[in-house]
């Protein structure tokens, strides 16, 4: 059976496959479950530890939002931060299935439409986020990652082995391979 690569399992699954769920598919509510999910597995680039290693979830969400995304995202990355995405965002929606209140998820055209904005706080105090604009923002952090020579912060080969993928699936990988829309 092939091994996916680290690299290869990115590309498939974060810039492909999630991209058309949000993008294509309109699937946004379902979209920030991933996008959550996706922060940490490419937060785990940045440690040592095995990628199941227990207790690292929260080290490796933060550690990627606070060293690839825009600095305006650090505020909320505290964890006495009323706004934590960690405890409000990610384990919210991967344990529950639910943002906490202190989160309000929202997309491109509803937020338009309410006139609010990304990583902003509505009129109850909840912070916004645009399913599009973090899905872009981990994007962004992905080809950082990629382009950083000397790779000092990463301390996972992309190239390394991964996921053991079937014959068949393996050749429909390689014919399937679409990029990201920023929607803007």
């Amino acid at each position: 059976m092939p091994i996916m690569s680290i690299n290869k399992f990115i590309d498939v699954v974060i810039l492909d496959e999630i991209n058309r769920a949000i993008n294509v598919h309109k699937l946004y509510y379902l979209g920030f479950i991933l996008v959550a999910t996706a922060i940490e597995f490419v937060g785990a680039l940045l440690d040592e530890d095995k990628f199941n290693a227990d207790g690292k979830s929260a080290k490796r969400f933060n550690a990627l939002i606070n060293e690839y995304f825009p600095k305006e995202y650090r505020e909320h990355t505290g964890k006495n931060s009323d706004t934590n995405l960690y405890k409000n965002l990610r384990c919210g929606m991967v344990h529950f299935f639910c943002p906490d209140v202190k989160v309000s998820l929202t997309h491109r055209k509803e937020s338009e439409y309410y006139g609010t904005k990304h990583r902003e706080l509505d009129g109850a105090g909840s912070l916004v986020l645009v399913v599009e604009e973090l899905y872009n923002n981990l994007c962004k952090a992905i080809e950082k990652i990629r382009n950083d020579e000397n790779r000092s912060k990463v301390k996972k080969p992309l190239s390394q082995p991964f996921l053991s993928v079937p014959e068949k699936i393996t050749a429909k990988i390689h014919c399937s391979k679409s990029t990201p829309t920023s929607g803007s």
